[in-house]
């Protein structure tokens, strides 16, 4: 059960999840990692972490960050980069 877990995390992450887009939005939106984590409630090397792609953000923060970045769920989260 948790190998089947950390497998589909590692599927969200290289499939749906772009940490690079969410960094692009962030900066778009003239915010730095500290006022970012402020807006959403996290602390900001949760944000650090996110955008390196070591960390995946909860649905929560995602829906968080959406709504202080002023774009849609889907701008931060599909991938539509070559993955293979």
């Amino acid at each position: 059960m948790v190998g089947l877990r950390i497998e589909l995390r590692e599927e969200l992450r290289m499939r749906v999840f772009s940490p690079t887009r969410f960094a692009e939005a962030r900066k778009r939106a003239g915010l730095s990692q500290n006022g970012l984590s402020r807006l959403v409630g996290i602390h900001f090397t949760s944000i650090s972490r996110i955008e390196m792609g070591t960390q995946l953000p909860s649905l929560h923060s995602l829906l968080a960050a959406a709504d202080a970045l002023g774009v849609t769920l889907d701008d931060l989260v599909f991938n539509t980069e070559e993955t293979d």
